[in-house]
């Protein structure tokens, strides 16, 4: 049996981006606090790792998106899931889905709040990733469906609200400092539950066991 769960309005993105002439990708991407956004239904820069040229020099700017959902019905390990967002304006940005501890309202103080996260360095093997694989090609026509991993169905199990980040792999998530300035093609846009109605909404599907694999369990 399939289960919908939509995420939470506390869902939105925080950014941080570094004053020119005087910036550095450290100042940007390592920071611990930025700009937070939680009552928007939509942004095109929601995901994001750029460096920016202009007259007054070049600065940088790092956009993270941050999903909750609640998954307090959910008592058992789901059989398999996945987390769908639909995709707006931008689709250049390649992504990973990592396990987050952002504030019940999203803050500026959350940009760095995500398990294992430490400034400097790559995080591939620092954060608990809850996808199964980066996604490289991101739609703005529809959904982008993202295979859970086996944690993310055990927290989906076994926490009352489930939290997300979806963040930029390429640099972002690496530490690799963009060289020439990129425009979109290091920009992903996403849709908010904010948005009237659930068509576009942030969502996780998730498969159920079935009943026998419960008795088993339980037995």
């Amino acid at each position: 049996m399939a289960t919908t769960i939509y995420s939470s309005t506390n869902d939105g993105d925080i950014y941080v981006t570094s004053s020119p002439g005087v910036s550095s990708w450290e100042n940007a991407r390592d920071s611990t606090i930025g700009t937070a956004t939680h009552n928007s239904s939509r942004n095109p820069d929601a995901i994001k790792a750029v460096i920016v040229g202009s007259g007054r020099g070049t600065h940088y700017s790092v956009s993270r998106a941050f999903f909750e959902f609640d998954t307090s019905g959910i008592t058992h390990v789901p059989k398999s899931g996945n987390i769908q967002i639909y995709g707006r304006t931008n689709s250049g940005a390649d992504v990973r889905v990592v396990k987050s501890n952002q504030s019940a309202t999203l803050s500026a103080g959350d940009f760095d709040a995500i398990e294992g996260w430490v400034a400097g360095g790559s995080n591939t093997s620092n954060v608990t990733l809850y996808d199964t694989a980066e996604t490289t090609t991101w739609s703005v026509l529809g959904y982008n469906t993202i295979v859970l991993s086996q944690q993310a169905l055990v927290d989906i199990a076994g926490l009352s609200t489930f939290k997300c980040c979806l963040i930029e792999s390429d640099h972002d998530l690496r530490d690799t400092t963009p060289t020439a300035p990129s425009g979109v093609n290091t920009i992903s846009g996403v849709y908010y539950a904010d948005v009237t109605g659930t068509s576009f909404d942030p969502k996780i599907v998730i498969t159920e066991q079935d009943d026998a694999v419960f008795f088993g369990a339980n037995f």
